[in-house]
């Protein structure tokens, strides 16, 4: 063959014996690896576009152009366009333009061809090497012998089988896929063989050191004169991904969990709220009544059932909070707040649940009449429930000091120190979780460890923060700061 003639047979020999598909494979598999759009273009040597595969760049480089030859002479051009600095586009391109140029047939094909081929496979590998994941061709025979006729070496880093090895016999690799992942893998390529439709598959594989990694593999077919199936992509490893999609996935059902026992608390709380009050008010008319005034006895335990009465729609009160925190719907009414007014009316009071459990409380006032950017009952709620705690949680004789201050400009602070028992250092960490009690849950002061949870969820909203220190056999302090009116 000669002239036009020879042109007219290379072109129709390249556009029918497969290698655009082998060029759109790996033109594929390189736009996945770097993310980003790549565009491959084969003109002939008119300048005239004969074929293109990928996609085309919004905004690119200068592309690179490589020579396609025919026994020495120019017959066209491969041109590549990468979006952004991709480090292997000349490198690809060349390999592509090699592979291009090689003769299928084995009849007409120009002198030097295996030499050509040889080259085209070190360069190959030479960009396989810089390339994440693996880049391959898989033949399957059919006979249904399989091999992998080129695979890169990270073959052996991924999947702990010999590259070598496997040019041969794909059988470690077949292997090194977990077992209950292989009925799958093999209908995926046996389809993929019988309509020629591109293979994408994603399989375990268990590595050497016991490990077990996700895999994805992408691949075209191609079918040869002889009946063999060859299949040229890419494949990489995954677990990342699907690590990511499983925290998604377990965040998805501890928010919908969460929501569900945020609507059940909500409603509970309300039903729970009604009944109460009417058992509530029912013993402070018996406390009042008239006509049949009870005796000390009666009076006694009226007494008993409203203090337990109490203590259980304050809780009631706690739960409906927090469901409104997690919710969003928590109304606050941020304005400038004096901390002196609001710690007196605090201590105040509480003076007559600190005489009976013999606790001294003291106020020391160096705010310099400052105050709070805050809620005035929530922060109001926060102050009671620490100095709750502090005379609970103390000892007889035992005293519990109220710090107001102005630690930092923007800044104002309440501290809350107690003498009691202290709190263990392991239970610290939990200390502001829902529910959770330490040591003292086993014990006989009262309590639901809501309080301590709602006051932080508070003081955040509010745009402060919440800190403890503690000494266990000494006491406690509990710091609030929040903005500076």
């Amino acid at each position: 063959m000669s002239g036009e003639l020879a042109l007219s047979a290379l072109w129709r020999h390249l556009e029918g014996s497969g290698a655009r598909e082998s060029a759109a494979g790996l033109v594929d598999a390189l736009s996945r690896q770097l993310a980003m759009p790549v565009l491959l273009v084969a003109t002939d040597d008119r300048g005239g576009e004969r074929w293109r595969c990928g996609t085309e760049p919004a905004t690119v480089p200068p592309p690179v152009d490589r020579p396609l030859q025919h026994q020495g002479a120019r017959v066209g051009s491969l041109r590549l366009s990468v979006a952004g600095d991709s480090g292997v586009d000349a490198a690809l391109l060349r390999t592509l333009a090699l592979l291009l140029a090689r003769d299928r047939s084995g009849a007409d094909g120009p002198p030097g061809a295996e030499q050509t081929a040889i080259e085209a496979k070190a360069r190959l590998e030479a960009i396989a090497a810089h390339v994440p994941g693996l880049l391959y061709q898989f033949a399957l025979k059919p006979d249904l012998t399989a091999r992998f006729v080129f695979v890169s070496q990270q073959v052996n880093e991924v999947m702990g089988v010999d590259a070598a090895t496997v040019t041969h016999d794909a059988a470690d690799v077949f292997g090194a896929v977990v077992r209950e992942d292989r009925p799958a893998l093999l209908e995926s390529v046996f389809a993929s063989a019988r309509d020629l439709s591109v293979w994408r598959h994603e399989f375990r594989v268990r590595r050497l050191d016991g490990g077990v990694r996700w895999m994805h593999g992408s691949a075209s077919p191609q079918r040869d004169d002889d009946g063999t199936v060859n299949w040229f992509g890419y494949m990489q490893d995954i677990t990342d991904r699907h690590e990511l999609d499983r925290v998604r996935r377990d965040a998805a059902v501890a928010a919908a969990a969460n929501r569900e026992k945020t609507e059940f608390l909500s409603r509970m709380s309300h039903e729970l709220r009604t009944p109460l009050n009417a058992v509530l008010g029912f013993a402070q008319l018996m406390e009042i009544d008239p006509e049949e005034p009870p005796g000390p006895t009666q009076r006694r335990r009226l007494a008993l059932i409203r203090g337990a009465g109490d203590h259980l729609l304050r809780m009631i009160g706690d739960l409906l909070d927090l469901t409104r925190i997690e919710s969003g719907t928590l109304a606050l009414a941020i304005e400038a707040v004096p901390l002196a007014p609001l710690a007196d009316d605090a201590l105040a009071m509480l003076q007559a649940t600190a005489s009976q459990a013999q606790v001294t409380l003291a106020l020391h006032d160096a705010s310099a009449g400052a105050g709070a950017r805050a809620d005035r009952t929530r922060l109001r709620q926060v102050l009671l429930n620490l100095l709750t705690n502090a005379i609970k949680y103390n000892r007889p004789g035992g005293r519990v000091d109220l710090h107001l201050g102005v630690p930092a400009a923007g800044e104002v602070s309440l501290h809350v120190r107690d003498t009691g028992h202290g709190i263990a250092e392991s239970d610290l960490p939990r200390l502001f979780e829902p529910f959770h009690r330490g040591r003292h849950a086993q014990g006989a002061v009262e309590g639901t460890g809501i309080g301590l949870s709602l006051s932080r969820s508070l003081v955040q909203l509010m745009g402060g923060r919440i800190e403890v220190r503690s000494t266990l056999g000494v006491g406690s302090e509990f710091s609030v700061t929040l903005p500076a009116a």
